[in-house]
């Protein structure tokens, strides 16, 4: 495993834990495997810029991209060392070939995903690493709880609606744009942890390892046996982390 999971879980801030963890760690792993100190790796969508400054405390030239400049405005003053750009997905500010390693967190379904993904195939070095993390159409519960924001029953702050979640059947779009690519699904009853307080928590709220709750470790635990075991069950999972090289 590469130092980049750990950088990330040690600055204990940021997303739920107990969602986020596992598709953190199967994201940073594979992006951390080969990759030079110093490589430059972008953010897209870096929201808040917790992974990208956990990134740039690992020891590596990071930037954080995103179109919202409330967020930016939060990460700049939370980490002023890091480069913050104001960026859609679809139009990346940046040179061809110039970035080393590419992630992204629940950014692509606020944009057109085929545009989006040519340009991270454009701006990502040949042979360069990406992880993408997405959340999938399929999931009744995460569908159920979509379907209340929209009618506005639970809005979140500012909230923002999605352009289109990623059907598991439509997941290859991935390979005209990259070379070497696979997925792996996440949280077939996970969505009932966003409901749950421990849910909630990001990492500083103790939820890692041991202190996840025992009822919730065994859900997730089934979570993946029932996505190993039965494969066509992928597409009533809520989440996806797409690993790959360009």
């Amino acid at each position: 495993m590469s130092g980049l999971y750990e950088a990330w879980r040690a600055r204990n801030d940021g997303w739920s834990a107990l969602i986020c963890e596992p598709l953190v760690r199967e994201a940073l792993g594979h992006l951390g495997e080969g990759l030079p100190r110093d490589a430059v790796i972008l953010d897209l969508g870096c929201g808040f810029g917790h992974v990208a400054s956990a990134l740039g405390a690992a020891g590596h030239r990071a930037l954080g991209a995103d179109p919202d400049p409330g967020a930016l405005l939060d990460a700049r003053r939370r980490d002023p060392a890091t480069p913050w750009v104001r960026a859609r997905a679809e139009e990346i500010p940046l040179r061809t070939r110039s970035v080393d390693a590419l992630f992204s967190l629940s950014a692509l379904q606020y944009a057109d995903r085929d545009a989006a993904l040519a340009e991270c195939s454009r701006v990502l070095r040949p042979g360069g690493r990406f992880a993408v993390v997405e959340n999938l159409a399929g999931n009744p519960a995460a569908g159920a709880f979509r379907l209340l924001r929209r009618a506005g029953v639970r809005p979140p702050p500012e909230y923002v609606p999605p352009r289109a979640h990623l059907r598991w059947g439509e997941r290859r779009v991935y390979e005209r744009y990259f070379g070497e690519v696979r997925f792996r699904a996440f949280h077939l009853l996970g969505p009932a942890l966003a409901a749950l307080p421990a849910g909630r928590r990001g990492p500083a709220g103790g939820v890692h390892g041991a202190g996840i709750p025992p009822l919730l470790r065994l859900l997730r635990r089934a979570d993946g046996a029932l996505l190993d075991a039965f494969p066509p069950l992928r597409r009533a999972a809520w989440m996806v982390a797409v690993c790959g090289t360009r």
